[in-house]
């Protein structure tokens, strides 16, 4: 732009009512047309009306052409133009770091996250088998483990047709299990993935709502299971509905409120265990250490045209189908709980729609890697079935505290009796576990007069139904059903404990058999 002699204006002041030419302090702050014309900055409001057109246009003009100078030149240049023309500074720094971002957007995005569909329809059966073969290939699995993960694979491509979206968690009990190279292979065989060694909470939701990409987070256990915030932002992810998380951003100078999305496919690799809110929305594979007799492909660390194959063939099989699985409602094995049917809807959806065997391979999974188990519960969980142990005489109208604890600190392979500082668990801390489910210790009446702290079988039997699987077996002939009885112990308490120790090692005897999902699965097996 060029005015007569360098100080002149084509008509007068301008809607921003920025400075006239004529009051020109020539000082960095004047902001007037003169002075920011020989800053070298091109204002559409200072051209005549013929030349103004449209208001948004010449605004968009305005920010790519700050958006192409040097950033040392821009931050000379952004205070007076944000005065000129009438906004702050925040915003000109968005509006410029926007359009920056749009600039580069295709140069940042990861080269396997560009995927053209597969110019064929796709079998499904045949996509889940060269998906499930991929991961056997380079990786020591658990049974039903590589089904799994196919079937999560395929669900990344279509999560958008499910009200939930499970996490597929990695656990392993120590390190060089294979947890990362099967995150290396989600990296490229799911869709924008993006694979990250730490995490914070806000770049997780940040993350998500800018790129909506599958996340998949290795290195967990050294900063999730303690941060409660990344905890919640991750949980919220699990149902649709639920996804999103609020936080006040700045616009125009002033906070506002925003809504954020968490909704995104998640893949987790931990060592030991999450937490139990993680786990319990969760398909969990529990890897081992390679053995030295077992052998398996070495996958080099980069994509591949086979994982490229993968991918655009799993991109059009997910369109052909979404209409069907976004209505499909598949049968979900009895012995689930109501978060693992959650979980593995979805799965089971893609397993159905794909045909063959993969409807019966994928509940065999479901049964094997998510069957209900107190084993793999929350402590207070395990605190409930060790107790359950005890009270196998319907007489027994409750257990004292002394009763329980004598009993839970000969587990060897319970926390009871080193439950903190080398010391066992007191009355108060089982008190403290219990309360949650609603039971409180109450005087329980011993004979002879004596009263003691204990729990009623009542209340101790209204958490059992809730929260722990049945104790009865599916197949009677194989398995003896829970028969142990002991009609000596009428009350509760004493000072023997010798009829509790027989109850729980009959208990024992009976409970600790494969569970019934594991029963199932190899009644299946023999079957084929």
């Amino acid at each position: 732009m060029s005015l007569p002699n360098g100080h002149g204006s084509p008509g007068g002041r301008s809607h921003f009512d920025r400075p006239d030419w004529r009051k020109c302090t020539e000082q960095p702050d004047c902001g007037c047309w003169v002075c920011l014309d020989k800053a070298g900055v091109s204002l559409p409001e200072a051209r005549g009306p013929e030349e103004r057109g449209d208001q948004k246009q010449t605004d968009e003009s305005l920010v790519a052409e700050l958006a192409r100078l040097p950033p040392f030149e821009y931050d000379r240049k952004r205070k007076d133009t944000a005065k000129a023309i009438g906004i702050t500074v925040a915003t000109l720094d968005k509006a410029v770091a926007e359009q920056r971002g749009h600039a580069n957007a295709k140069d940042a995005d990861l080269p396997h996250w560009s995927v053209e569909p597969w110019p064929e329809p796709v079998a499904g059966d045949r996509l889940l088998n060269d998906l499930a073969t991929v991961f056997s290939r380079y990786v020591i699995l658990p049974k039903h483990a590589a089904d799994a993960l196919a079937l999560w694979v395929v669900h990344a491509w279509a999560f958008d047709a499910w009200d939930i979206s499970p996490f597929m968690v990695l656990v392993s009990p120590e390190k060089r299990c294979g947890k990362t190279t099967v995150l290396i292979i989600l990296q490229f065989l799911t869709p924008r993935s993006e694979l990250a060694s730490n995490i914070s909470a806000a770049a997780v939701f940040r993350y998500i709502e800018d790129e909506r990409p599958t996340l998949l987070i290795d290195e967990a256990d050294t900063f999730i299971k303690g941060n409660e915030e990344v905890r919640g932002v991750l949980n919220s992810g699990h149902t649709k509905t639920a996804a999103y998380v609020i936080r006040t951003i700045e616009v125009c100078g002033e906070f506002k409120a925003k809504r954020f999305s968490t909704w995104a496919p998640k893949a987790i690799a931990t060592i030991r265990s999450l937490a139990d809110t993680l786990e319990d929305r969760s398909i969990i594979v529990t890897m081992q250490r390679k053995k030295k007799s077992e052998t398996v492909e070495r996958l080099r660390r980069s994509d591949n045209d086979d994982f490229a194959i993968l991918r655009r063939q799993a991109l059009r099989w997910c369109q052909d189908n979404l209409r069907t699985l976004s209505t499909a409602d598949p049968a979900v094995p009895d012995p689930l709980n109501d978060r693992a049917a959650d979980n593995w809807r979805p799965l089971l959806a893609v397993a159905d729609r794909a045909g063959s065997e993969w409807p019966k391979r994928a509940r065999d999974a479901a049964l094997v890697l998510s069957g209900d188990s107190v084993d793999g519960g929350s402590i207070r969980t395990q605190l409930l079935a060790d107790i359950r142990l005890l009270l196998n005489d319907e007489t027994m109208r409750g257990l004292t505290s002394e009763a329980i604890i004598a009993e839970l600190v000969k587990k060897p392979d319970r926390p009871w009796a080193d439950w903190k500082s080398g010391k066992a668990i007191t009355p108060k801390a089982l008190a403290g576990l219990l309360k949650p489910f609603g039971i409180f210790p109450h005087q329980l009446s011993v004979g002879d007069g004596k009263e003691l702290r204990g729990y009623a079988r009542h209340a101790l039997e209204n958490a059992f139904s809730c929260y722990l699987p049945p104790l009865q077996c599916v197949d009677a002939s194989e398995t003896p059903q829970w028969q142990a009885q002991v009609p000596s112990f009428q009350c509760v308490g004493g000072p023997s404990h010798r009829h509790i120790e027989k109850a729980w090692e009959m208990a024992e005897a009976v409970a600790r058999p494969t569970h019934r999902h594991v029963e199932t699965a190899q009644r299946a097996e023999k079957e084929n």
